[in-house]
């Protein structure tokens, strides 16, 4: 476990603008009663700075009591949130298994790396769990900010215009296919002329042509189903791709909490989430394994990073690999303006 060890690591040393936090921990003990519990919910809202509610202390107790049955003695940001509110500020991912996109050339790609990792990019501040919506347009910025370190760009734009792009204007937050339009469109501004503010805006103008930040040149779609291809695609540049999750991922820890790698959704009640894989590695019994960043704060999974295993048709898991992630991963291709 030495190498998972250093790329865990690499991983924390990396995040330019987030502190290493753990996930918060709690004893047997404290799942004795309804009011050690509730003590366990102060203990963990103070520590993450919310405020404890007592209409979510059903949820919180029923999350305790599950991570405890896992053996996995620790909460994270979403201790007292339930997979079902995810599921409401979610909309299912439009790039379907049978629609067509162009699929990028690999041919002449040198093969793969054994190891590759794109966490030492300036990255983007990964977001807070008090803006859980538009999972699908801050996973592509955080594709795009690893291909353009050199400036600061806006996500609050992308959370403000898709969803009026889309027609919608809920917590969902627009959808990958058309954030990459808006941005081919408009381009994005860069952080100081649009701040992030942490939640989607009233208004919107996606009139302006932001050429002082990054475009979109165009995007087209890794081959389906083909670990190969996505090592290669992982190997040029962060892919952008669409999983499902269940409330092992929704939950994940620390590793320490929750182990090194994930393996795949233990249930059928699923939600779709969008992240980004930003490279990838092999455990010591020769496991290869996606290093995958996604947008939930850093204090989800190792300060906001999980370690998604990429098996794939091997008579465990399907030809679409864990979580699905070999089904809808999209290439993406960005530029400046002159």
């Amino acid at each position: 476990m030495k190498r998972l060890a250093a790329v865990a690591l690499l991983l924390l040393v990396a995040l330019v603008q987030a502190t290493v936090q753990p996930t918060f921990r709690f004893t047997e003990e404290d799942l004795e009663s309804d009011e050690t519990l509730w003590d366990l919910y102060g203990r963990w809202a103070a520590d993450h700075g919310v405020v404890r509610e007592p209409s979510r202390f059903p949820t919180f107790k029923a999350n305790a009591r599950r991570q405890h049955s896992k053996k996995m003695m620790g909460l994270n940001v979403f201790g007292d949130r339930s997979l079902d509110e995810f599921k409401s500020c979610v909309r299912e991912d439009e790039l379907a298994m049978d629609q067509q996109l162009a699929v990028v050339d690999l041919d002449l790609v040198r093969p793969a790396a054994d190891l590759l990792s794109w966490t030492s990019s300036d990255l983007l501040p990964i977001s807070s769990r008090k803006s859980t919506g538009g999972r699908h347009t801050r996973s592509l910025i955080h594709a795009i900010k690893t291909q353009s370190a050199a400036v600061s760009l806006s996500a609050q734009y992308l959370l403000d215009c898709t969803i009026y792009m889309d027609g919608t204007s809920d917590c969902t937050g627009g959808s990958r296919l058309s954030a990459l339009h808006l941005v081919q469109r408009t381009g994005i501004p860069i952080q100081s002329v649009y701040p992030y503010k942490g939640v989607q805006g009233i208004t919107c103008d996606a009139t302006n042509i932001y050429t002082s930040g990054v475009t979109v040149k165009g995007w087209s779609q890794v081959k389906k189903l083909d670990v190969t291809s996505m090592k290669q695609a992982v190997s040029l540049k962060p892919i952008l791709v669409n999983i499902g999750v269940d409330n092992d991922f929704m939950y994940w820890g620390d590793h320490k909490v929750s182990g090194n790698v994930y393996h795949g959704p233990g249930s059928t009640n699923l939600t779709h989430s969008s992240v980004v894989i930003v490279g990838y590695d092999v455990d010591d019994l020769g496991g290869l394994y996606w290093i995958v960043k996604n947008s939930w704060g850093p204090r989800w999974g190792d300060d906001g990073y999980i370690f998604i295993s990429a098996a794939a048709n091997d008579g465990f898991v399907g030809p679409a690999g864990v979580a699905g992630i070999l089904k809808a991963a999209l290439f993406v291709e960005t530029g400046t303006y002159e």
